[in-house]
């Protein structure tokens, strides 16, 4: 088991407006049922603390999230330490 330290930003693209909230809390919704991965919000982006197999899981998840709830593509930065 390896635990470690990761900041996420997704990015909508092809949304219906420039507001990407709707996106963001689907997101954190992804996050609130995985207790076992830690995370804090920013402005630019989500920072993750957990395993790592566990957090590539969620990340995958919340990619997933965005898709259906209706972004046509999602660009994804992903950092891991």
């Amino acid at each position: 088991m390896v635990r470690v330290i990761a900041e996420v930003t997704f990015s909508p693209i092809g949304t219906a407006t420039p507001s990407v909230s709707k996106y963001v809390v689907v997101a954190l919704g992804v996050l609130k049922q995985h207790p076992e991965v830690e995370y804090a919000l920013n402005p630019m982006g989500t920072v993750l603390e957990g395993e790592r197999r566990a957090i590539i899981d969620v990340i995958e998840e919340m990619n997933d999230a965005i898709f259906a709830a209706g972004a046509q593509r999602v660009g994804t930065a992903l950092k891991i330490d």
